[in-house]
């Protein structure tokens, strides 16, 4: 039985299942944060309502240092929440658990705060004058609170429960006639709530996931549009975007910017020979050999058209990007494909450009002295780098 309750709360706890196309850690995220988002805004409404209480029923008058405790426990669970507030998404963003956790220890607190209090007034007779002005309040706080955060059917379970749970406990223990019938409305509240709430909670996630599914749809199609479908590396258009972008920046900090030229030696002769298809897959073996010989998050590869690729190198002075560029040789002329029991080796030749952008300058200069340079080394041999002359 233990085992089986246990199963259900996990469930209960846990949103209701994504569509394929949303990521569910991204779903989950949005989901803590909304919910938190909507119960920030009842942060301070706890401690006015107890202090308008207190004071007009007199009880602050006949129980100051009880009045004075309880003031003091909503606004440090006021203050405590208003702190979170301001890291709660990194929180979230490091420890989903640890965040979950504490916003919902917070967010309940106040909950059985309500219903203890309530419950007290009807046994202790230093709360008695406040018994239905608690009583309204506690019911108000299940009520607003389930309605505002169904977010989570762990909320729409544990928020009314741990307000009204307290104050039917207390009217069954009290056996007046009022109070056992307050007590019953009491339950049949809290699953009426429950369950009404079902319907906030399926409109909230129909939605949620509706934008989710919106963005996730056109981030995939934003990364098509800048990947090349053979390779599965960037296209000629984000290569050219990204180098206008960082050309901008280094012109701005005045730092280097390398670009590389590469191109596979006797593809024409490749594909003429074993045909476009073996020809595709030669491109998709250097593509890999390319990408592989990149080690810093920043540099950019492209394919540049046809079996043209090329390598965009922020911050790369000329020595680093002739390392870079014998790499990528070694790395190419590594590559055998292997085609109706017979290997071809692959090569290639590179031409390197590394210029310190100047105000006025264009970044098609770069492409354009690299270029030059894959030409030279295209006329002294083929399979070879060769570094373009400074301007």
């Amino acid at each position: 039985m233990y085992l089986a309750l246990e199963r259900w709360l996990k469930r209960a706890s846990a949103p209701p299942r994504a569509p394929a196309a949303v990521p569910l850690r991204g779903r989950v995220r949005q989901g803590l944060l909304d919910l938190a988002k909507r119960g920030d805004r009842g942060i301070f409404v706890h401690l006015p309502l107890w202090l308008l209480i207190a004071v007009w029923t007199d009880t602050w008058t006949r129980q100051p240092l009880f009045c004075t405790l309880n003031a003091l426990l909503f606004l440090a669970n006021a203050l405590a929440r208003q702190r979170l507030r301001g890291r709660f998404e990194a929180l979230v963003d490091r420890d989903y658990g640890r965040a979950f956790a504490l916003y919902m220890t917070l967010l309940l607190a106040n909950c059985v705060h309500w219903g203890v209090l309530t419950g007290a007034s009807m046994h202790w007779a230093g709360l008695s004058q406040a018994e239905a002005p608690l009583i309204f309040v506690s019911v108000g706080v299940g009520c607003a609170g389930v309605m505002a955060l169904s977010i989570s059917p762990f909320v729409r379970l544990w928020y009314p429960t741990c307000v009204l749970a307290p104050m039917a406990l207390a009217m069954l223990t009290d056996r007046t006639q009022l109070h056992s019938l307050l007590a019953l409305i009491s339950m049949i509240l809290v699953a009426y709530l429950y369950k009404s709430s079902q319907v906030v909670h399926d409109d909230y996630w129909a939605a949620a996931d509706a934008r989710l599914e919106l963005e996730e749809r056109a981030r995939q199609l934003e990364l098509l549009s800048v990947t090349d479908a053979l390779t599965q590396v960037h296209n000629r258009l984000y290569f050219e975007h990204r180098l206008v972008a960082e050309w901008s920046r280094a012109a701005r900090e005045s730092q280097p910017l390398s670009v590389l030229i590469v191109d596979l030696d006797h593809f024409k002769k490749i594909n003429d020979t074993h045909g476009h298809p073996f020809g595709d897959r030669c491109l998709v073996a250097a593509a890999q050999a390319l990408r592989a010989a990149l080690h810093r998050s920043g540099d950019v590869l492209a394919r540049y058209g046809g079996e043209e690729f090329a390598v965009l190198l922020p911050g790369a002075h000329s020595p680093a990007a002739q390392l870079v560029a014998e790499r990528i040789l070694q790395a190419v002329g590594s590559v055998e494909v292997r085609h109706d029991g017979h290997e071809t080796r692959l090569a290639c030749s590179i031409g390197v450009s590394t210029l310190v952008p100047a105000a006025l300058s264009s970044p098609s200069s770069a492409v354009s002295q690299a270029d030059k340079a894959l030409y030279a080394a295209k006329q002294q041999g083929r399979n070879r780098v060769v570094i373009a002359s400074p301007a």
